[in-house]
């Protein structure tokens, strides 16, 4: 599989006029008293070095208090190690949880780099399709466990669906964690952007068998200085920091230190953009509804996360592919086909909104909706 937002970013190189729901980034970056600390620290030549493979102490420490704070009253620092980027902790802990030929079940529609990291693996995915709105039926999952079976990936707020999960969902496919021996590995990327109803993390409700996985590239705007982090068992994390030590040594120091940094100074930064994304949410969700009247797509709600998941009339779109190839090409608009999500049965776009403050976003959301209805009406 190619990696899909490259493709359509290709496509779309030489357009100077170019707007973009492709990537899903935040239109903010770090905290600016946080950046301007650790650029004194940098320039001292504090980060020239490596850290400890799982990661500077202080940093392991200040996690797992934040961590306690959100809830999860077992997180200890010593079960943490800091990766470069939330997709490096998820292959670090399929490589160390699973062997060749074993079977990790993924949701659909799923996250791409999931699949992706998979293949790489030689290990074997199991597609459980998610309800409409976006709920995991437990029954569905547990005819899906086999012998082979080792993890399944939750992702709440989903990517590419927005769909946050039910606290009584959370715990259905905790307990059937527990049941069948396997490990669910909780993304929680998006935790800091859940709309319509609260977050629940796992690690919250159940010690046993569960994998936690975070990222500072949303929450504090950091995606260029690559840092996440998993919360797992104590056998897990030493070997996963075995795995670490051979394929990065560490997480840059750089983006460590500056982790620090905001969490010291503003540990609740991602709260100040909460009414931002939801704005630019419900800006673009009402340049879509006269499509929507008019049948060229169906219903996409977005209860956490940065994406609209789009479903298109099959009628007007041969596939989700070749209409997001017209939108860059012919319009200047890039977005992410629903096939890179496992959707083939049905047309979908992902639309990513948190690249777009909502002064931007009012200008941007009309532009995709001429678009889209160009596209479909031809």
């Amino acid at each position: 599989m190619e990696p899909p937002i490259q493709k359509i970013k290709d496509l779309g190189r030489d357009r100077e006029d170019l707007v973009s729901f492709a990537q899903g980034l935040p239109w903010f970056g770090p905290p600016e008293n946080a950046l301007g600390r650790v650029m004194e620290r940098l320039q001292s030549g504090e980060g020239n070095g490596y850290s400890p493979t799982a990661g500077r102490d202080r940093l392991r420490e200040m996690l797992a208090a934040d961590l306690r704070r959100r809830g999860i009253a077992g997180a200890v620092a010593g079960r943490i190690l800091a990766t470069p980027g939330a997709n490096q902790a998820i292959y670090i802990l399929l490589a160390v949880l699973a062997d060749p030929g074993d079977e990790v079940i993924l949701f659909r529609p799923y996250y791409f780099n999931n699949l992706m990291a998979l293949q790489m693996l030689g290990l074997k995915p199991v597609l459980v399709d998610a309800e409409a709105d976006g709920a995991v039926d437990a029954e569905r999952v547990q005819r899906a466990v086999t012998r082979r079976t080792r993890a399944m990936i939750v992702i709440s707020p989903n990517n590419p669906s927005g769909a946050v999960l039910e606290r009584r969902n959370v715990e259905e496919l905790a307990a059937l964690a527990g049941k069948k021996g396997i490990w669910l590995i909780s993304d929680e990327a998006y935790r800091d952007f859940a709309w319509d109803r609260p977050h629940v993390s796992p690690l919250a409700l159940a010690s046993e068998r569960i994998v936690g996985v975070f990222s500072f590239s949303k929450s504090f705007g950091m995606a260029g200085w690559r840092l996440g982090f998993l919360h797992a068992p104590d056998e897990v994390v030493a070997q996963a920091a075995k795995a670490a030590d051979t394929l990065h040594i560490c997480a840059g120091l750089p983006a460590q230190l500056l982790a620090e940094e905001a969490l010291e100074v503003e540990p609740r930064y991602p709260e100040g953009f909460r009414e931002g994304m939801m704005r630019s949410r419900d800006l673009l969700a009402a340049a879509l509804a006269p499509l929507r009247a008019q049948g060229l797509i169906g219903e996409a709600k977005s209860a956490g996360g940065f994406y609209l998941f789009v479903p298109l009339d099959p009628e007007r779109a041969r596939s989700g592919r070749e209409t997001a190839e017209r939108l860059v090409v012919e319009h200047g608009v890039a977005v992410v086909p629903g096939e890179a999500f496992g959707m083939r049965q049905r047309p979908f776009l992902r639309l990513s909104y948190g690249n777009l403050p909502p002064a931007a976003m009012a200008a941007a959301a009309p532009r995709l909706a001429s678009a889209l209805a160009a596209v479909l009406g031809s």
